[in-house]
């Protein structure tokens, strides 16, 4: 497998210094850094209900969810990103990870997220490798009291809890479990920050 890093979305603010790259991420097999702050972000082959706009549950975690059980159920990993952060706010490592033996994406999924088949294969690593990444920095969370960020946590950890029990890794649910419980769900963060009425 190739690992990828994510493009960053804003433009870096003018200096006089030159650019600096994102620090390399460490070998999954080397002992985890202490880790503050753990964000991830998945892309899913598909779903069976599709995403809402309002939060009509709370999930597993505790936490709103925008989809169905079913869909944590069916949904595949194809794509996961993940960035950890130490105590100062200093970026660690960075990882935009593919799945290479994820069932095909359907049709909605890939105009969501722009994932080919041709580049999950070419890409991608198997789901197994990938989820030994996640551990190893799920691990560097719990062991430093870190905490656990996703834009839609209960679909991002959910999807992935989902995973880690097909594969029957008893750490990986654990750890995840933990950590998503006390974790912080940013889309619930900004829709209790609003001030203005939702629409």
């Amino acid at each position: 497998g190739e690992e990828q890093r994510g493009e960053e979305t804003e433009a870096p603010p003018r200096s006089t210094e030159p650019p600096r790259a994102a620090p390399a991420a460490p070998p999954c097999s080397a002992p985890p850094p202490p880790v503050a702050v753990l964000a991830i972000d998945i892309e899913a082959h598909g779903w069976i209900d599709g995403r809402t706009q309002v939060a009509n549950w709370i999930g597993q975690f505790g936490k709103p969810a925008w989809t169905s059980q079913q869909d944590l159920e069916f949904s595949r990993v194809v794509q996961l990103g993940i960035v950890a952060f130490d105590a100062s706010g200093r970026m660690i490592a960075r990882r935009e990870m593919c799945v290479s033996d994820a069932p095909p994406c359907q049709t909605q999924a890939t105009f969501y997220h722009h994932l080919s088949e041709q580049m999950l294969r070419a890409k991608g690593a198997p789901i197994a490798r990938v989820l030994q990444c996640l551990l190893h920095a799920l691990r560097g969370t719990a062991s430093a009291g870190g905490v656990l960020v996703s834009h839609g946590l209960e679909f991002d950890a959910g999807t992935l809890l989902e995973e880690y029990r097909r594969l029957q890794w008893t750490e990986g649910v654990e750890l995840l479990t933990q950590l998503a419980t006390r974790g912080e769900c940013t889309f619930d963060l900004a829709r209790r920050l609003q001030t203005m009425p939702l629409a």
